[in-house]
């Protein structure tokens, strides 16, 4: 849990000087109900739905952060940290094709935009959380 609030922390912080959907005004960290009416407002708002996938996912509601991290991906297509958190939630709902799938559309799109740091960072976090997911299922199974 403690590891997933830290990667959202992380995620927040870099997706706000990533995200290609400049034109888009960013208020500071908005509460879920701050989100939601956000969100409401204008559903195409990259920003709203990562941040409510975000708070979706510190909360442990995967279900509710994969649905978030979707749309935005959808009106942001280019946002490398969306895909890469989209496949962190795929891999805690257990799905490690599907998690490997988005991390590794991340990473391409990094190395497409010739972001060498954000690629690497998302080449450690992806075998990191792999490897993570990888003990945790061995311990769960012994």
């Amino acid at each position: 849990m403690i590891r997933n609030l830290l990667c959202f922390c992380w995620f927040v912080y870099i997706s706000a000087t990533l995200s290609s959907c400049e034109k888009q005004q960013k208020p500071s960290l908005p509460t879920l109900q701050e989100a939601l009416t956000l969100f409401k407002t204008n559903p195409q708002d990259c920003f709203a739905a990562e941040q409510l996938a975000g708070i979706y996912q510190a909360e442990n509601n995967i279900t509710s952060a994969l649905q978030y991290y979707n749309i935005a991906v959808e009106n942001c297509s280019d946002n490398v940290l969306n895909y890469f958190q989209l496949g962190v939630c795929h891999l805690l709902a257990g799905e490690r094709g599907i998690a490997e799938e988005y991390m590794t559309k991340a990473i391409s799109l990094a190395d497409r935009a010739q972001d060498m740091k954000t690629k690497e960072m998302l080449e450690k976090e992806k075998t990191s959380w792999l490897e993570h997911k990888q003990l945790e299922f061995r311990e769960h199974d012994n």
